[in-house]
């Protein structure tokens, strides 16, 4: 985790007192411009080795110090992620990658809602505490919307639906497979491109043609996930953590993001996916090369 003009990283050089300091001006050291260092030894009996790690010491620190001061000025974004009973557990992968996010942006809040805080019973058992109902929920910035076979009741709850509504002027709304079924019954998408889960077992009818056929005031759009006018809405199941690593490079830039896939072990999953599923941002198609 290190700073888009960072880290530095000094090595030795052909001769014992030739060494250099490389600086590596983007995360995971892709490209680089080595500048020479004189770290010859100035003190008698010490060695160029000990000289070295001297002064690889004082740049690990320098860089560090760095780092946390532009960690700090990230501005904090409170993320809501809206969970009910019969929730796939794998879309709470949301939460994972925004755990993981915060140690590179330690501002990031979360918190989880649900049609009443307590206890949610995620499918096939799967038991967790939801931090607030939607009648104590705090203002969020962010609220992520997520999927399961939960999502038909919620596509009637009155309550969920008067929710989502209310926050409409001051969220930016996103969804995770299914949960784009909660923000169509809701009236978030209508007159935007959305996408939502594709594939099912028979005899389940795919979401994807349930939206085009319940919804025909949306642009349904085969996609990994679609941004159109600020709402997200990603493709089903494991591309929850696409639609959040997107969700995150929107909102704290594109280094936040990366790194956040680096650390995830996930860097070559997603940019796999974004160059065979592409996505759609501001209905422009957004293809890794």
């Amino acid at each position: 985790m290190f700073p888009r003009n960072g880290p530095a990283l000094l090595i030795r050089r052909k001769s014992c007192s030739d060494y250099a300091l490389l600086s590596f001006n983007e995360v995971g050291g892709q490209r680089y411009s080595p500048a020479p260092l004189d770290v010859r030894p100035s003190e008698a009996g010490v060695t160029p080795d000990v000289c070295a790690a001297r002064h690889r010491m004082r740049c690990t620190l320098s860089v560090r110090l760095s780092y946390e001061r532009q960690a700090q000025r990230e501005k904090a974004v409170k993320f809501g992620i809206f969970i009910y009973d019969d929730v796939e557990p794998i879309d709470l992968a949301t939460y994972g990658v925004l755990s993981m996010a915060r140690r590179i942006v330690p501002a990031i809040e979360i918190c989880t809602i649900a049609p009443e805080n307590g206890l949610v019973r995620l499918s096939n058992g799967l038991k967790v505490l939801a931090d607030f109902g939607v009648g104590d929920a705090p203002d969020c910035d962010v609220l992520i919307v997520t999927g399961g076979p939960g999502w038909e009741a919620q596509a009637k709850n009155l309550a969920t639906l008067e929710f989502l509504r209310s926050r409409k002027p001051h969220t930016r709304f996103a969804s995770v497979c299914t949960g784009a079924m909660i923000l169509a019954a809701g009236g978030m998408l209508d007159g935007k491109k959305a996408t939502t889960k594709r594939e099912v077992v028979p005899p389940e009818r795919s979401p994807y043609e349930l939206m085009r056929q319940l919804y025909p005031a949306i642009d349904v759009t085969s996609a990994s996930l679609v941004d159109d006018g600020g709402v997200t809405t990603g493709g089903g199941v494991s591309l929850c953590i696409d639609a959040t690593l997107h969700i995150l490079e929107r909102e704290f830039g594109a280094r936040v993001a990366q790194e956040t896939a680096r650390i995830l072990e996930y860097s070559r999953a997603w940019k796999a996916n974004r160059r065979e599923f592409p996505s759609i941002v501001n209905q422009q198609p957004s293809v890794v090369a």
